[in-house]
């Protein structure tokens, strides 16, 4: 552990402009960064407060969303100084190339990681033996895109001459995004001007190198209030890019990891074999135990697997609900689990998923969560009345395609509902939707 002392040193050596970087690819707004650079520096919540003539309540809770998204749970008093160290930590790995002669950009430390087996001998399959191109790991909020896609690399980062790692979430312009591939994987080469030449470079860089390009948070640069897919305006020009990598013969891989996948991307996997994607699921029972035991939780199988179905093996929900569970039945799932009750850990992760959703998407789910029962698609219509059926149909499958039904048969016909903490979340913030 490195001391009070010391991190105060090392931190400070961290130029504040990378400060702000790391923070932003954590989702930090440009308010809670200035709030957290202040008590880095040691300033008083109090002196903070004035500072911005806000009350030490938003101070507090401004902080308190930073610490959210850097993953530091529980109420113990020294969590600054825990996010010092993960500051400290990704300055040294997230500077411009890592010793490991990568560039890791914003991916996340190499964290604990559970499970997960199956999925990672998969995609080891289609990028090392498989003549694949393009890969797309999808699935909802929390449920470890990212850190799988962060230990697979990890694990393969021998069998490519270079790794380039960057998210999308600040929505760089593909002109942008194609300059600083270039400029990275070739630095010795002069950049080309427009963006169509600037292509043509990089695939040719792809074809005479092994390289590894890993886009993160892919579903940012996709159209909000709209079913899944389709670009946000002035970004369609990254269908093209996905289809030049996905077509073109090369040796390098591309990865992306999204929330929902891009129109181009279902066209092209139906219709080429170089293109393949990987919806991730919940953990299975060992390695939610594992989760709760991490968080000094301890359990009956009996109760693990409940709290496993209840919050369907999401790998962050299991932490978060293990850190309340630590903090209000001191560590005792079963205590929790008595009381059949759902708790719902990470009210921001579902409002940006449901925010996300087109109007008509919201109100089937608004339907769904007030139904004790799963729902045919008949149902949902007769629920719906204003709705045609192609438009139901259509916003079912864009649905599907976001992770947020379930279905199952029931009589020979198929039947949809959600996930608890879904239908919780709803019920709680939109029942007059």
């Amino acid at each position: 552990m490195v001391c009070e002392v010391a991190l105060e040193k090392l931190i400070f050596q961290i130029p504040k402009e990378d400060l702000y970087a790391i923070t932003q690819a954590r989702g930090v707004t440009d308010s809670e960064f200035e709030a957290l650079y202040r008590a880095l520096v040691g300033e008083s919540n109090q002196e903070i407060a004035k500072a911005f003539d806000i009350s030490e309540i938003a101070v507090r809770k401004r902080l308190g969303e930073v610490y959210r998204k850097f993953e530091i749970l529980g109420r113990s008093p020294g969590k600054l100084g825990e996010l010092k160290q993960l500051l400290i930590q990704e300055y040294e790995s997230h500077k411009q190339t890592s010793t490991d002669g990568h560039d890791w950009g914003e991916a996340p430390s190499i964290s604990e990681f559970y499970g997960r087996t199956e999925e990672l001998a998969t995609l080891k399959q289609w990028i090392l033996d498989d003549d694949c191109r393009l890969f797309a790991v999808l699935g909802m909020g929390g449920i470890g895109k990212t850190t799988l896609v962060r230990h697979l690399a990890e694990q393969i980062k021998d069998r490519f001459e270079f790794i380039l790692w960057r998210s999308l979430a600040n929505l760089p312009s593909l002109d942008y995004l194609l300059s600083e591939l270039l400029t990275k994987l070739e630095p010795s080469q002069s950049v080309p001007t427009d963006e169509t030449t600037k292509l043509d470079a990089l695939i040719n860089a792809l074809k005479q190198h092994r390289y590894l390009i890993i886009l993160d948070e892919t579903e940012a640069i996709l159209k909000e209030k709209d079913r899944y897919g389709r670009y946000r305006d002035d970004y369609q020009n990254y269908g093209n890019f996905f289809k030049e990598i996905g077509q073109t013969q090369h040796q390098s891989k591309l990865i992306l990891t999204s929330q929902e996948p891009p129109l181009d991307l279902i066209r092209l996997e139906n219709s080429t074999t170089t293109v393949h994607s990987l919806n991730l699921t919940g953990l299975e029972l060992d390695a939610a135990t594992q989760i709760l035991q991490q968080q000094n939780c301890t359990a009956k199988p009996k109760d693990c697997q409940e709290l496993l179905e209840m919050y369907r093996g999401n790998p962050l929900y299991l932490k978060l609900v293990a850190v309340m569970i630590q903090d209000i039945f001191q560590g005792d799932v079963s205590q929790f689990a008595k009381l059949g009750t759902i708790v719902i850990p990470e009210n921001e992760l579902i409002t940006d998923l449901y925010d996300r959703l087109s109007l008509i998407e919201q109100k089937i789910l608004n339907c769904l969560a007030n139904q004790k029962e799963l729902l045919s698609i008949s149902q949902i219509k007769d629920c719906l009345p204003d709705i045609s059926i192609s438009e139901i149909i259509e916003s079912m499958d864009s649905l599907k395609k976001r992770s947020l039904l379930e279905q199952t048969e029931k009589s020979k016909t198929t039947c949809f509902g959600l996930q608890p903490v879904i239908k919780k979340y709803i019920k709680r913030h939109h029942q007059n939707s």
